[in-house]
């Protein structure tokens, strides 16, 4: 477990889903959910997916994922404005 915390790309616990793969099946469903939006939504979710989102966001590798805080009932704005890229406006 150590290992995968420290560099979650590169470890795949046994039996289980490479991070990679399942950063990129994450990104995939957020790209697939937020192309349609329009307005307000909430996207309710486990703090892992909530890292990979916001590290997506940010620009940052997924080997930095563990730098973000995400504390028990965290919440995140990103602001998705058309013609602009995604930002992140509030961490809590």
């Amino acid at each position: 477990m150590h290992a995968f915390l420290e560099d979650p790309t590169s470890v795949v616990p046994d039996g289980g889903e490479s991070f990679v793969a399942f950063a990129d099946r994450v990104l995939a469903a957020w790209e697939a959910w937020t192309g349609g939006l329009q307005g307000h939504a909430l996207l309710v979710s486990h703090a892992l997916v909530m890292r990979v989102i916001v590290a997506h966001v940010l620009g940052m590798p997924l080997t930095h994922v563990w730098r973000l805080p995400v504390p028990y009932a965290a919440w995140y704005r990103v602001s998705l404005l058309a013609g602009q890229q995604p930002r992140l406006v509030w961490m809590r």
